[in-house]
């Protein structure tokens, strides 16, 4: 009978797990080798937005019919969002050479240096490939000018972006 409690728990928190997990997630896709030097940082930051919540869910590896590249869909980025609403940010980043653990993290903030007035990160274990992480969002209902933050930090470096954001 114990076999059967023990069985039974473990379906049920397999079953419910991924309701921790939160907002967030993160995927690669296998990227061609690229040589590396010495001088070329482990990975590269690309872009951080903010865009519509849609379903199915944004971004997407490979969403683009007939596309002969690797293609990554992402909802329009946008530069003024209503304060409550729900929205996705999404940072992608090119992991030249770096496997190990990683965090990846966004922030709004009303100064590049302020405190911010939202933030979440995720860690997870990265290897040489093309990443996007995405964080689903209630934008925050304090109006005004701040800056949409991005970074991932791995062994002690980190690379980031922001770009400018308008909350109304």
């Amino acid at each position: 009978m114990r076999k059967v409690y023990v069985v039974a728990l473990v379906v049920a928190l397999l079953g419910i797990t991924p309701l921790f997990a939160g907002d967030a997630s993160l995927q690669s896709i296998p990227r061609p080798f690229v040589p590396i030097t010495e001088t070329t940082p482990a990975l590269l930051l690309t872009t951080v937005t903010i865009g519509a919540s849609d379903q199915p869910p944004l971004p997407c590896w490979n969403c683009v019919s007939g596309a002969s590249v690797v293609s990554l869909g992402i909802a329009e980025p946008l530069s003024v969002v209503t304060g409550g609403d729900s929205m996705t940010v999404t940072l992608t980043w090119d992991d030249l050479s770096y496997s190990g653990k990683a965090q990846f993290a966004y922030a709004i903030r009303s100064t590049l240096t302020a405190p911010p007035i939202q933030a979440a990160a995720l860690s997870a274990d990265v290897y040489p490939s093309g990443w996007w992480g995405r964080f689903i969002i209630t934008v925050p209902s304090v109006p005004g000018a701040y800056f949409l933050q991005g970074s991932v930090t791995w062994s002690g470096v980190s690379a980031n972006i922001s770009a400018p954001l308008i909350i109304q």
